[in-house]
């Protein structure tokens, strides 16, 4: 029953807890089409990501089903 907005604030307040980190990038798509979604979560999604840490740059994509 969350919301897209809800899992982008979950995931950058998680991130922000790691003192090494920088989020760079985080969208929530449709893992089929990759186009953006708001609102409430019905079907699977995909985390798009990138984030610094010091010298390195971690770029991830994950497909959940909330």
């Amino acid at each position: 029953g969350g919301t897209a907005e809800d899992l982008r604030e979950a995931i950058a307040a998680t991130i922000a807890r790691e003192p090494r980190a920088v989020l760079i990038g985080l969208d929530i798509v449709d893992p089929a089409t990759f186009a953006a979604i708001s609102g409430t979560l019905t079907g699977p999604v995909g985390i798009m990501l990138s984030a610094q840490f010091g010298d390195i740059l971690l770029i991830d994509q994950k497909e959940i089903t909330p």
